[in-house]
């Protein structure tokens, strides 16, 4: 069995022979000499209790012994609250030169998609999926961003997010559907902005039932919808949009990690002059032609 330590819990050194685990709260403060600072370093790279006994014994200066197999076993056993569980699946993180632990293997990628649908190729327009692709990639995920429409070609992508002005393209969406990609929109309009649903294929609500959905509630909009191709929404580029930026951030990284729907099958949006949200919640609709049940 391989001991590694969880490169969750990062290990800085507080004084010459003091190491603590954990920055926000101290998950565990240890003393450490030569040869626990060796048996760090063993572990932080990953190795068996066996070959751990046998770099204990190693003398780590003239005229110093090393540690026995009991001493090695006590301090085992006092860093069992940073130590990988048996058996569990290292976390992905991002690389770190002072651990020389990286993800392993590498992840699919997420694709930030801008879906541009007016000409202008302002900065503050892509600002809010700028910052979704960096809040991504600290994940140690890689990450492609892009305006228009996704990448034709290339691995499937684990997630989507797509941005657009007031409704989501239907190009930009479909290959996300056929595929079986989960997929989160983030909607900008003059007053609002929304951010969802997460749209999990062949089981929620698809971006066609939502399209339905506003038809239902406003018979014209698909009227309305075709007039508004190639004009600029207002909170494109508006305080709202990092809100949205950061919700959407968090609900990507909540569905890749643990596999849980941070909006419960629901959006959310965020309205500019009362300062409060609205939440919807979504049902496939019966004259959508998706695969959700």
């Amino acid at each position: 069995m391989i001991l590694r330590i969880d490169p969750r819990h990062v290990m800085v050194w507080t004084s010459p022979r003091t190491v603590r685990f954990g920055i926000d709260r101290a998950v565990l403060t240890l003393s450490v000499d030569a040869v626990r600072e060796r048996l760090l370093a063993a572990l932080q790279a990953g190795c068996t209790y066996r070959a751990l006994c046998r770099i204990g014994r190693i003398e780590p200066v003239p005229d110093r012994e090393g540690i026995d197999e009991a001493a090695v076993e006590r301090f085992v056993r006092e860093l069992h609250p940073v130590l990988l569980a048996p058996g569990a699946r290292e976390p992905l993180v991002a690389s770190d030169a002072r651990s020389g632990v990286a993800a392993e293997p590498v992840p699919a990628p997420v694709h930030v998609v801008q879906c541009t649908t007016s000409g202008s190729h302002q900065t503050d327009e892509a600002a809010p999926a700028r910052a979704i692709a960096e809040l991504l990639r600290v994940t140690g995920r890689p990450v492609l961003a892009g305006r228009g429409l996704p990448p034709s070609a290339g691995e499937t992508p684990a997630f989507a997010v797509l941005l657009a002005a007031w409704s989501v393209p239907p190009a930009a969406f479909q290959r996300y559907t056929s595929d079986g990609v989960p997929h989160l929109p983030i909607v900008f309009g003059d007053e609002s902005v929304r951010v969802g649903p997460l749209v999990r294929p062949g089981t929620s609500a698809c971006m066609r039932c939502l399209h339905l959905e506003r038809r239902d509630h406003e018979p014209a909009w698909p009227v309305i919808a075709s007039q508004l191709a190639g004009i600029r929404a207002p909170q494109e580029g508006g305080a709202l949009a990092f809100d949205a930026a950061g919700r959407a951030a968090r609900a990507a990284r909540t569905w890749l990690d643990e596999g849980r729907d941070l909006l419960r099958g629901g959006s959310v949006s965020l309205q500019r002059r009362a300062r409060s949200e609205k939440w919807i919640w979504h049902r496939p609709h019966a004259e959508c032609g998706c695969r959700s049940p």
